[in-house]
């Protein structure tokens, strides 16, 4: 039995789960809460809780709450380009039901390694402290949970959900002890958590043979600078990529302004930071052919676990990641039986973010699927306990009906200040709204790398992230063809 990686649709009834999902009303209910959420997409907060690489990263990612708002919900973001906003509201993304809360510093600092801190960039810290006076029940529903996140709550007025530390929960190497995989019965990709120089002999040993080599993880990294592929696999290579991740790390906690905790997250003479190892995996490539996606689930206070959607990654011939999108194939039977396998793995994960981090609301996991001879085999990587990176575009693509979609970042040739320049460098006819009404597919805008003070000086980019929509992958791939000839890139 082989599977068929190459773009086709399914033909047969559809086997995603389509539960409508919020990023505040869902994770409101999954907590058994109510109130009016008020949803903030901080990747740092005003403390350190996932390490990025730059400032500007997380003026941008927080820009996804915006589209993705429900109706009854509150969304505190960094400040859109102009005219952006109004643009969704011709979607109808936006209505008087949700409500986007715009801030920005007044002022953008840049210098040679960064634009400004993290503190300068967190909408909650930007809030003054009257802001949700005469809001009833407002609850702060952010991404990540940190002490500094309550104080700011306190600070405004508003409630937050008692949900575990984001240290804890979004920690790489916790899932990988091996007590946890018995206990819960899920499967691993290869690797071991590595927390001291003197186990690197053992691990050059046991993983040498690995012709393809190894991924080295920091447990708290975010992608990028903090995963590193390891093919001659060495002491020397190993502490070599650790070396430059200590370096990164270190630059991250000075461009955020978080310079004086950075010795007791990573002491001078430790080999890994205290409490957050390494992981070390082996290359995928050294099984087999692989599919890589992941899977967004639920966890709920009384113990059920609703699994949502699963998609899959898309990289080009050289190997190039291109964005994410539905999982798809050619064969039904094969589609059902790999959605079946995976919903099953992520409800043994739901059960252990339930019962040993105490996580309730909506969360990921990732994964491979391997096609080694003639087996198909499966193997998760790590768990995300929060909404991942393409919860936004799922829920945008459910508000706009559409069951086809890739979400993916591109580069355009002039920098992007308004929404007028959007539409110029993507086309017209990829980004009129009146497309909803006639059937086509369309190209939406869901956050940029312009950054805009609260004065409305802008430091512009050529950089953004779009939903690519359609009525089937085949169009969304002929939108994108479209847009290759018009000189716009896909990163």
């Amino acid at each position: 039995m082989r599977i068929i990686i190459e773009d086709m649709e399914i033909t047969r009834n559809n086997t995603h789960i389509q539960i409508p999902v919020s990023l505040g009303l869902t994770t409101l209910r999954a907590n058994e809460e109510k109130g009016r959420p008020i949803v903030i997409g901080s990747f740092i907060t005003p403390e350190p809780t996932i390490l990025m690489s730059k400032p500007e990263e997380e003026w941008y990612l927080n820009m996804l709450v915006a589209p993705s708002l429900r109706n009854g919900e509150t969304g505190v973001i960094t400040k859109l380009p102009p005219g952006v906003k109004d643009y969704y509201i011709q979607l109808g993304l936006l209505n008087k039901e949700t409500r986007v809360v715009e801030v920005a510093p007044s002022e953008l600092h840049k210098s040679e390694t960064s634009i400004y801190s993290y503190r300068n960039t967190d909408p909650l810290v930007l809030l003054k402290d009257s802001f949700f006076t005469g809001i009833n029940n407002a609850k702060l529903v952010s991404f990540f949970n940190s002490p500094a996140i309550h104080e700011e709550a306190n600070r405004l007025g508003i409630g937050m959900i008692e949900n575990p530390l984001s240290t804890i929960t979004n920690n790489k190497a916790n899932i990988r002890n091996p007590s946890i995989i018995a206990k819960y019965g899920f499967s691993m990709l290869r690797g071991i958590i590595l927390t001291r120089e003197e186990e690197l002999d053992r691990l050059v040993s046991c993983f040498s043979p690995y012709v393809e080599g190894i991924w080295l993880k920091l447990a708290l990294g975010s992608g990028g600078d903090y995963v590193t592929h390891i093919k001659k696999i060495s002491k020397s290579t190993i502490i070599e990529a650790r070396n430059n991740m200590y370096d990164t790390a270190k630059k991250f906690f000075h461009n955020g302004g978080f310079s004086d905790k950075f010795s007791s997250f990573w002491p001078e003479r430790e080999f890994a930071p205290a409490g957050f190892p390494f992981v070390v995996e082996i290359d995928v490539k050294n099984i087999g052919k692989a599919i890589n996606g992941s899977t967004q689930f639920i966890t709920h206070k009384n113990g059920k676990v609703d699994v949502v959607f699963h998609s899959e990654q898309i990289t080009s011939p050289a190997g190039e990641y291109l964005g994410s999108r539905p999982l798809i194939s050619k064969d039904y039977e094969m589609t059902k039986l790999l959605t079946d396998v995976l919903r099953k793995e992520a409800e043994k994960v739901g059960r252990y973010n339930i019962n040993e981090n105490g996580y309730y609301g909506i969360q990921g996991i990732d994964w491979f699927i391997v096609e080694n001879g003639s087996k198909i085999e499966y193997y998760l990587t790590e768990l995300n306990s929060r909404p991942i990176i393409t919860t936004p575009a799922m829920i945008i693509a459910q508000k706009l009906g559409f069951p086809n979609w890739i979400n993916t970042d591109v580069t355009v040739e002039s920098p992007i200040r308004t929404i007028k320049d959007y539409k110029e460098e993507v086309g017209k006819i990829h980004t009129n709204p009146r497309n909803l009404r006639t059937g086509r597919g369309i190209v939406v805008p869901i956050a940029f790398r312009t950054l805009t003070s609260s004065r409305g000086e802008q430091i512009p980019s050529t950089q953004f992230k779009v939903l690519v929509c359609g009525r089937s992958h085949a169009e969304c791939g002929d939108i994108m063809a479209d847009m290759i000839k018009n000189r716009i890139s896909f990163n």
